[in-house]
Parts: C-alpha cells; sequence; structure tokens
C-alpha cells in the first residue's frame, strides 16, 4: 500500500484527531480493528 494524498498539510491536525477518534472507539465497534473511516470532502 502506497501513501494517500489528503490534502494539504494544515488538515493534518484534524486527521491526527479522526485517527485517534476512529483507534478509541475500536472495541466499542467489536470489528477486531477491521474497520475504517471514510472521508468525504
Amino acid at each position: 500500500m502506497g501513501a494517500t494524498d489528503v490534502g494539504p498539510l494544515r488538515w493534518a491536525r484534524m486527521l491526527e484527531q479522526v485517527g485517534l477518534f476512529h483507534i478509541a472507539i475500536q472495541e466499542k465497534l467489536g470489528s477486531g480493528f477491521a474497520s475504517a473511516i471514510s472521508l468525504c470532502w
């Protein structure tokens, strides 16, 4: 899997928070860390 361009660097802080949120809800989802988040901008 290669790199994915997700936009300008100024969005990095928001994407970091989305990633931390996603990690935090994995146990409650019961997906065994096999879920994904789709961003539509």
